[in-house]
């Protein structure tokens, strides 16, 4: 109202139309946050898919739209954090999740130092991840969804030097509730997450 006075404030059809395809269209859930938060405040971001669209309706013109924004999720979340590791060293991260029983799977890259063995391992909880590193040959894990690729395309197992018999003890690395002692030896390490 501050801004747009009268007429002006009038959504006409052809612009509800590209509102509504533009916030509708995303059939995956999308990020969604506000930026009217205090600079005290942490900003939330929540994550799903715009379901419906109504438009505000007085004397036969549009002058808003009421829309319902469905969360994937029961929880909003914290800016998206990173966190680096040097070839072997190791760093501390704390997972301040309000979901203390469930695990946050972070996403890495991998940029290995020599062609060789690669190892994670979160040393709080004694479990690490080995694979077969070509050097300087980035490899991206999306731990949340078992998603390993490089920049030529998703990898296969057998590429990482992983076989059937790997497969039954895998771990994707996770952040337990707390702090967490990740380490590295092989590569360089990048880890990025979100915490609900």
């Amino acid at each position: 109202p501050d801004k747009y006075s009268g007429l002006d404030r009038i959504i006409r059809r052809t612009e509800l139309s590209s509102i509504t395809g533009w916030l509708t269209s995303p059939e995956l859930p999308q990020e969604l946050y506000f930026d009217d938060a205090s600079d005290s405040e942490e900003k939330l971001y929540y994550y799903g898919v715009f379901t419906e669209v109504k438009p505000f309706v007085v004397s036969g013109e549009i002058y808003g739209i009421e829309l319902t924004f469905t969360c994937s999720s029961q929880y909003a979340f914290t800016q998206k954090e990173s966190y680096t590791c040097a070839d072997g060293s190791s760093v501390i991260i704390n997972n301040t999740s309000d979901e203390w029983e469930k695990s946050v799977y972070p996403f890495l890259e991998i940029t290995p130092t020599a062609t060789g063995e690669v190892i994670i391992s979160n040393t709080t909880i004694g479990k690490s991840l080995k694979f077969n590193g070509k050097n300087q040959n980035i490899v991206y894990i999306d731990c949340k969804n078992n998603i390993v690729y490089d920049k030529a395309g998703v990898l296969k197992y057998s590429d990482l030097g992983w076989g059937v018999d790997t497969i039954g003890s895998f771990w994707w690395p996770e952040l337990v509730h707390g702090n967490n002692t990740i380490s590295v030896s092989g590569a360089n390490l990048k880890l990025t997450c979100q915490y609900p």
